[in-house]
Order: C-alpha cells, then sequence, then structure tokens
C-alpha cells in the first residue's frame, strides 16, 4: 500500500506478515499433507488435501470443490507452479516492518497536524486517506494459525479483524455469502466515506 490513495477498501483472509515469530502450520498438517500424497489421481488429491487441511474436516459441498479442482486443473499446465508459489512464500521477506512503518508515518503526521504520506500524493481532493482493511480469517486454520490474522490487525493501519468460527483455510460454499457480506460492507462503509470527503 505504498499509494493508498489509489485504494478505497481492502480485504486480507487468511494472510499473514510472514513474521518468524508467528507459529507455523499446526502439527497434524504434515501428517494430513502425507495422507493426501498417497492419491495418485491429482483432482483426488486435490480434494484429499481440501477435506483435511483446508476444510479441516469441516461441512463443505464436495461436487462444488470437485468441480473448481477440475477447472483449475484444466488451466494450469505446470502443475510444478504450486511448488514455485510455495518456495516463493517460504523465502519472502517479513512484512511486519513494512506494516509497521506505515502505521508509524501516519500516525506522527496526524498527530503533528499534517498530511499522512498518502495524502501527499492524492490525485484527487476525494480521494481516501487511510482505507478501510478488512482481515478476515477461519478460527480452525490449521495451515495459517490465527495468530498470524491477529499480527495483521495490530499492525494494518485502520484494520478490523473478523475471526468466522466455523472456517479453516479455504472459504467453501457454505461460508462464501458471510465473508462476501463482511467484504461488501467495508467497501460500502469506504465509499460513503470517500464521497462524504470529496463534498468537503
Amino acid at each position: 500500500l505504498t499509494r493508498m490513495e489509489r485504494v478505497t477498501s481492502l480485504s486480507l483472509i487468511n494472510s499473514t506478515t510472514g513474521a518468524k515469530d508467528l507459529p507455523g502450520p499446526e502439527s497434524w498438517v504434515s501428517t494430513a499433507r502425507s495422507l493426501a500424497q498417497g492419491v495418485s489421481d491429482p483432482a483426488r488429491r486435490r480434494a484429499e488435501m481440501h477435506r483435511l487441511v483446508e476444510a479441516r474436516d469441516t461441512e463443505f459441498d464436495e461436487t462444488d470443490v470437485m468441480e473448481g479442482i477440475h477447472r483449475a486443473l484444466a488451466r494450469m499446465p505446470y502443475p510444478e507452479g504450486e511448488a514455485r508459489h510455495k518456495a516463493a512464500l517460504d523465502y519472502a521477506a517479513p512484512r511486519d516492518a513494512y506494516w509497521q512503518k506505515l502505521a508509524d508515518e501516519h500516525a506522527a503526521q496526524r498527530s503533528a497536524g499534517g498530511p499522512s504520506p498518502d495524502e501527499n500524493k492524492k490525485t484527487s481532493a476525494a480521494a481516501p486517506t487511510t482505507p478501510p482493511v478488512t482481515i478476515i480469517h477461519g478460527a480452525l486454520d490449521g495451515l495459517v494459525p490465527p495468530a498470524h490474522g491477529e499480527r495483521l490487525a495490530a499492525v494494518v493501519p485502520n484494520a478490523t479483524l473478523t475471526v468466522v468460527p466455523k472456517m479453516a483455510h479455504a472459504i467453501d460454499s457454505n461460508l462464501a455469502r458471510p465473508v462476501a457480506e463482511n467484504i461488501a460492507a467495508v467497501a460500502v462503509k469506504a465509499e460513503a466515506a470517500r464521497r462524504d470527503a470529496g463534498k468537503r
């Protein structure tokens, strides 16, 4: 968010700052992954990973999940891309310092009565200064435990955290509506604030 004036609202779902002091995946995740790797069919293997890790045996629509998996496999000619993605996550630098620096800059300039850093880059009077950020995290997420969402909420400026009780790492169809409503409510509120600011 180096150009916050271009952002009206932001949603982060089951995300992390990548800080090394945060807990890693729960111990059962590696066992579940090993069990899933024993399934030879790629689609069924992915479905087993979804059941064991991403949904953590919570209720989900298996037909819906399988359709999504088949669509993903059909458009993904390079399966090794998933391994590269994981490696990139493993070696990415922690973002705690970035978010904290941003928060400190905003707090310091506002307490001094001056514009926040992003206000200096405004392209219009109606541009928001610090967009609302909604952080949504599954209470049952064993892959990226809830402590990661809590850390994000602590360091990201203007953030609110919603922990969804029956959600693991995946957003299945039975959870899509409440999650979408949460995101929409923040976006609508942010747009109203932007318009109000433009009238002043």
